[in-house]
C-alpha cells in the first residue's frame, strides 16, 4: 500500500511538473506569435484552464530564458514582449 501511494504521489508530482512545462511552452508561443507585446490576460485567455499557481510557475519557467521580457504595456498593462536583445542557439 505504502508503495502504491508513493508510485501516485511521484506520478502525480511527474504529471503537474509536465502540466508547468507545456504551460510555459503555450506562453512563449503566444508572445512569439505578438512580437510588439501581449498583456498577461490575453496570454492566460489563450491557455488551457489551470490553477492560478501553475501559472505562476509557469510565467517564470517562461521568461527564465530571457527570451521574453516582462514589460508595462499601453495603459500600464503587464505584459510580455520577445526581448531584442535574445539570440537563439544554433
Amino acid at each position: 500500500m505504502e508503495m502504491e501511494q508513493k508510485a501516485t504521489e511521484k506520478e502525480l508530482f511527474w504529471m503537474r511538473v509536465s502540466e508547468v512545462h507545456d504551460l510555459a511552452s503555450d506562453i512563449l508561443n503566444a508572445v512569439r506569435a505578438s512580437p510588439e507585446g501581449i498583456s498577461r490576460e490575453d496570454i492566460i485567455a489563450a491557455l488551457p484552464e489551470s490553477s492560478p499557481d501553475l501559472y505562476t510557475e509557469a510565467f517564470e519557467i517562461a521568461i527564465e530564458e530571457d527570451e521574453i521580457i516582462p514589460v508595462k504595456l499601453q495603459g500600464g498593462v503587464e505584459g510580455y514582449r520577445l526581448n531584442p536583445e535574445y539570440e537563439l542557439e544554433d
